[in-house]
C-alpha cells in the first residue's frame, strides 16, 4: 500500500483515531492481544461512522481475535476489512489472513 494511501486514510480517520490504533497495536505487543482488543473495541465502540470504517483499525481488530483463537469473529473482521480495502496486494494478504483464521 502506498504511503499517499495511508496519509488519506488517516486524514479521513482522524488523528485521534490512528493515536489509539497505535496504542491499541502497542497494547498487544506489549502487554497482551486480549489488551490491545479491549482498547481497539473501545475506540471503535466511541468513534464516528467515518473512523468506524478506516480499514487498518478493521484489519487490526481481525488479526487481533485471530491471535486469541476467536476465529468465527476473526473472519468475520477480516471480511470486513476486505470490503474496505482497495489495493490488490494488501485485499489478497488480508483473504489469506481470513482463510488460515477459518481452519
Amino acid at each position: 500500500m502506498s504511503p499517499d494511501h495511508h496519509a488519506k486514510s488517516s486524514t479521513v480517520a482522524g488523528p485521534r483515531v490512528v493515536k489509539y490504533l497505535r496504542a491499541s497495536s502497542n497494547n498487544a505487543v506489549s502487554r497482551s492481544s486480549a489488551a490491545g482488543l479491549a482498547t481497539l473495541d473501545a475506540l471503535l465502540k466511541d468513534a464516528d461512522q467515518h473512523a468506524r470504517r478506516f480499514q487498518p483499525a478493521r484489519a487490526t481488530r481481525a488479526h487481533l481475535l485471530d491471535q486469541l483463537g476467536r476465529s468465527e469473529e476473526a473472519v468475520a473482521a477480516y471480511d470486513s476489512a476486505i470490503d474496505l480495502t482497495h489495493d490488490t496486494a494488501e485485499r489478497q494478504y488480508l483473504q489469506q489472513r481470513r482463510d488460515s483464521a477459518n481452519r
